[in-house]
């Protein structure tokens, strides 16, 4: 594992270790960074806004290495979708978090959260591939952000398909998944506890 990527793990193990779970709503990442004066959109890309859905106090810990990190999560041109898949939720679980194959309507506890990963393929070489990610957040909409811009598109419910046209992407639904923090205890009510 790369240097930049072992600090930012620890960055994210802390903030979930006390307890964080996505909390964003629809703040806007047009906030610029303390340090270097860029929108605080610059780093975070669409796996990270759907993954760890970092508030922007808890993005101004964060710096251009930490951006690096959650990019390039794909090494080579053709690299098979499982293995990127692979890339990505083992980042995800390094941070402590807990990571399954879930449905878009599975009935989540407080601690946990879902989202849905895409695969791309550019239009125009049909060679270069990409990845993209969805956060069902709490009202039932679902968020996501192209790259690392400042914009925060929602939708009603996960497209199966669809194409970016700035970038010339088309993108297909991979699966949903659920990612539990485990610092953080379900507060489900007890059944038995109902006077």
């Amino acid at each position: 594992m790369k240097n930049n990527e072992f600090n930012t793990i620890l960055k994210l193990n802390k903030i979930f270790k006390l307890g964080y779970i996505p909390s964003r709503k629809n703040e806007s990442y047009e906030e610029s960074h303390n340090e270097t004066g860029c929108k605080l959109g610059v780093f975070i890309n669409c796996f990270a806004h759907a993954c760890f859905n970092l508030t922007n106090k808890q993005i101004q810990d964060f710096d251009e290495n930490d951006a690096n990190s959650f990019g390039y999560k794909i090494d080579y041109l053709g690299q098979p979708h499982h293995m990127i898949r692979k890339n990505l939720i083992n980042f995800i679980k390094k941070t402590g978090l807990r990571v399954y194959r879930t449905t878009k309507d599975y009935p989540t506890a407080e601690n946990q959260w879902i989202v849905a990963m895409y695969f791309g393929l550019n239009m125009k070489d049909h060679m270069n591939q990409d990845y993209h990610f969805m956060l069902k957040e709490k009202d039932g909409f679902w968020s996501h952000k192209v790259g690392h811009n400042n914009v925060t598109k929602y939708v009603s419910d996960p497209p199966k398909r669809f194409i970016w046209q700035a970038s010339q992407y088309e993108y297909t639904l991979d699966g949903f998944y659920l990612i539990t923090n485990p610092f953080v205890e379900s507060k489900k009510e007890d059944e038995n506890e109902n006077y």
